[in-house]
C-alpha cells in the first residue's frame, strides 16, 4: 500500500515537472512574423506589450499570454455568477454537474479573453512589421490564441494528474523563472549598504504579503444547546475562519489587464482621428 501511494506521488510530481518544463520551452517559441530584435524599441511606449515581455524574456513566445486569459475569464465567472440568477443557481443547486457546466463556461471565457489579447498585442506590434496584411495580423493572433488555450490544457493536467493547482503553480513557476534576472539586478545595485536595504524591503515586502494573505478573523459560532446551557465548556466553541482577503491577487491582475486594454484602445482612437 505504502509503495502504490509513493508511486502515485512520484509520477504527480513527474507529470507537474514535465508540464512546467513545456511551458517553459513555449515561451521562447517565437511567435511568426516578428522581428524579435526590434521588438524591444517599442516595448517602453506599448504598455500592453510591456505586461508579457520582461526582461528575462526575450522573446515574443506562442506561451506568451500565459495563463492571463484564464484568470480574467476565472474573476469575470465570479462576477456574473454574483449578478446572474441562472449561474448562481446553477452553481449552487446543480452539484457536480452545475460546476462541470460553470467550467465549460469559464474555458468559452478564457477563449474570449485569449482573442482579446491577441489581437491587441498583434495591433500592437504594427509598428515593427514590415509587411501588414490580414495574413500576417491572423497568424501572429492565433499562435498566442493557440498558446493560451495550451496554457489552460497544461494547467488543467496538472491540477487532474500532478501536484495542487494548475494555474497556481504555471504562475509560480513563471515568477521563479525571473528571480535569476532580479537577484542579479539587486546584486549589481552598488553599494553593499544598497544591496542590503534591497534584500531587507524585499524581506519585510514578501513577509507582509503572507501575513495579509493568511490572516483570517475568528468568528465563534454559539449553537442553540451552548446559548441555553450553563456548564458547556467555553473551550469546545466552534469557530468560523473568516479570510480578509478573500480575493487574492486576482483582482489586481484583472483590473490592471483592463485598465491596460483601455489605455490601448484610447491611444487607438486618437491615431484614428
Amino acid at each position: 500500500m505504502q509503495s502504490n501511494e509513493q508511486n502515485s506521488v512520484g509520477n504527480k510530481i513527474r507529470t507537474t515537472i514535465l508540464v512546467i518544463f513545456i511551458t517553459r520551452v513555449g515561451n521562447y517559441i517565437p511567435v511568426p512574423n516578428v522581428d524579435q530584435e526590434y521588438l524591444i524599441n517599442i516595448l517602453n511606449s506599448t504598455p500592453i506589450l510591456r505586461n508579457f515581455y520582461t526582461n528575462e524574456n526575450l522573446v515574443l513566445g506562442i506561451f506568451t499570454l500565459g495563463i492571463l486569459p484564464y484568470i480574467n475569464a476565472s474573476i469575470m465567472m465570479q462576477l456574473l455568477t454574483s449578478v446572474v440568477p441562472s449561474l448562481e443557481k446553477l452553481q449552487k443547486e446543480e452539484g457536480e454537474a452545475g460546476r462541470r457546466q460553470i467550467t465549460k463556461y469559464t474555458r468559452y471565457l478564457t477563449l474570449f479573453w485569449a482573442v482579446v489579447e491577441s489581437v491587441s498585442i498583434t495591433f500592437a506590434l504594427r509598428p515593427i512589421l514590415f509587411i501588414w496584411n490580414f495574413d500576417v495580423c491572423s497568424q501572429i493572433a492565433l499562435a498566442l490564441i493557440a498558446g493560451s488555450m495550451i496554457i489552460l490544457w497544461l494547467s488543467e493536467i496538472i491540477t487532474e494528474k500532478g501536484i495542487g493547482n494548475g494555474s497556481s503553480i504555471i504562475i509560480t513557476a513563471n515568477i521563479l523563472a525571473g528571480l535569476p534576472n532580479t537577484l542579479k539586478t539587486i546584486f549589481n545595485s552598488g553599494s553593499s549598504l544598497s544591496i542590503l536595504l534591497n534584500i531587507l524591503s524585499f524581506t519585510i515586502l514578501i513577509t507582509g504579503i503572507i501575513y495579509v494573505q493568511e490572516a483570517v478573523r475568528v468568528i465563534p459560532l454559539i449553537s442553540a444547546k451552548q446559548l441555553f446551557s450553563q456548564t458547556e465548556n467555553p473551550t469546545k466553541t466552534s469557530f468560523l475562519p473568516l479570510k480578509i482577503n478573500q480575493g487574492g491577487v486576482m483582482p489586481i491582475i484583472f483590473a490592471s489587464t483592463v485598465l491596460t486594454f483601455l489605455t490601448v484602445f484610447t491611444g487607438f482612437i486618437a491615431k484614428l482621428d
